[in-house]
């Protein structure tokens, strides 16, 4: 194999599991990858925001630990305050900003949600990512606020049945155009495993794909990946005490470059995160059970 497909493998923990000899070169194919990514896409920016943090498909092992969480939803108020200081310190950035939850079409008013982002990042690409289950029930005012604040819909394929016939009928109605379904069905997810024995966190964070990926605005903090913004939720429900405080505020950064090498750092979690260990599991609805997301 050629070192630019090595560098295009999908999963290169399997092609390391496959070639033993490539498995002392991980961490400098992780540290090579993320500063390439850097240096080509230095001016893009992509992070996410949660409307909801509850869902209503509770996917098993979902890495939001949306399952466990209680109804609790975005402010609207604090959402523009912390996506206007974002916009300030990304100014020069091309921003992507998805909302997502849980599943953001519990919000009670996800149309005000999507006229927020809209007001506070006037030049960004919207995004809104739903499973699509909630889309028949939703009205009008959510349709147009698609429309009207250039919002991209995107909907999860998992395995539940979903009337996309009518969905894109609805949407060339209302005239929004931009509705992308994933093309492939969900079949299983990875279990993000998680570790109460602390290890090397700054090799964790290097091994880590998610690591710098899905980056997550939530009150007033960036955080590096989902699990990081949302480990108070495993908490809250099984009554451990991981580290909570993994964000950077984004109101303590002068400039994005700033809080970004602040985001280079590994967070307190990313010492009991086990990257190298995540195995692939048919998809299922949970069952609530720890060991879902803790190591066995």
């Amino acid at each position: 194999m050629t070192l630019k497909k090595i560098f295009l493998y999908n999963n290169i923990m399997d092609f390391g599991e496959r070639h033993q000899w490539v498995k002392p070169l991980l961490p400098l194919f992780f540290r090579l990858k993320k500063k390439a990514k850097k240096l080509l896409s230095s001016r893009e920016f992509y992070f996410e925001v949660t409307a909801c943090e509850h869902c209503n498909l509770q996917c098993a092992m979902c890495s939001h630990y949306s399952p466990l969480a209680a109804e609790s939803f975005a402010d609207t108020e604090e959402l523009d305050r912390d996506l206007t200081q974002l916009n300030r310190l990304f100014i020069d950035y091309h921003l992507t900003c998805c909302i997502l939850g849980g599943e953001p079409l519990l919000h009670p008013d996800i149309a005000e949600v999507m006229q927020t982002c809209r007001k506070a990042l006037p030049s960004a690409r919207l995004q809104l990512c739903t499973n699509g289950l909630l889309l028949k029930k939703m009205d009008d005012r959510f349709w147009q606020s698609l429309h009207d604040n250039d919002v991209q819909l995107i909907i999860s394929s998992y395995p539940v049945k979903i009337d996309y016939e009518w969905i894109m009928k609805k949407a060339a109605e209302t005239g929004v155009e931009k509705v992308l379904r994933e093309n492939a069905i969900t079949t299983g997810f990875a279990k993000g495993v998680i570790s109460p024995q602390a290890g090397d966190s700054r090799h964790n964070a290097i091994m880590c794909d998610a690591h710098h990926r899905s980056h997550t605005l939530w009150h007033g903090k960036l955080y590096t990946c989902h699990c990081s913004a949302n480990i108070h939720l495993f908490n809250s429900y099984f009554h451990t005490h991981y580290p909570e405080d993994n964000g950077v505020d984004i109101y303590g950064a002068e400039t994005a470059r700033t809080l970004l090498r602040k985001m280079e750092e590994p967070c307190a979690l990313c010492a009991h995160c086990r990257p190298d260990q995540h195995i692939v599991k048919p998809w299922s609805h949970s069952k609530k059970d720890m060991y879902e997301w803790l190591e066995e």
